[in-house]
């Protein structure tokens, strides 16, 4: 982001898509874990950007994806509107 950019009114939702993950660990817990948003939630909040990272299933039907990420979005969020990047 350039210097001049100004932070969104609302706060930003990172939405896997399918077969994605928040953080998986490959060897259990013997290794750190691999996170989809490596680097992006960390630069976003950099910029005070709220970031709210989704959580939903990897696979499934579009409608209970759609389902899980509402919720999320729900419980989340507290009633913000948000700007959902996925």
């Amino acid at each position: 982001m350039g210097e001049q950019t100004k932070a969104p009114r609302h706060p930003i939702v990172l939405a896997h898509g399918l077969l994605g993950f928040d953080e998986i660990h490959l060897l259990g817990e013997q290794l750190p874990g691999i996170q989809y948003w490596r680097g992006i939630t960390e630069a976003l909040a950099a910029r005070d950007i709220e970031v709210i990272t989704a959580t939903v299933p990897p696979s499934g039907s579009i409608e209970a994806r759609a389902e899980k990420l509402a919720g999320c979005i729900r419980r989340k969020a507290r009633g913000k509107s948000v700007n959902i990047i996925a």
